[in-house]
């Protein structure tokens, strides 16, 4: 199975995910960015604090290479999958 990384971006630097996480496909790697994305919005907003819906994941592969770039916003709307596909 192969490996991902979900690297986040937020305001202006990049916070490097180093243990990776294995996935079938890219479109699960997908699919969890956006899940964990609304759940970091979600508990923004229960700390009253920014949503942080500027931030973005970025999904990168075993050999270092960009695979997609999710804005953080593309996870509130209802058609999420359709957006990027």
């Amino acid at each position: 199975m192969p490996k991902f990384f979900l690297n986040i971006h937020k305001d202006g630097q990049t916070v490097k995910d180093e243990e990776g996480v294995d996935f079938p496909d890219i479109e699960s790697a997908v699919e969890e960015a956006m899940a964990a994305a609304r759940e970091i919005i979600a508990e923004n907003i229960k700390r009253n604090e920014a949503p942080c819906i500027g931030h973005a994941f970025e999904i990168i592969d075993s050999r270092g290479a960009v695979l997609r770039t999710l804005p953080f916003s593309d996870s509130l709307h209802p058609d999420f999958g359709a957006v990027r596909r």
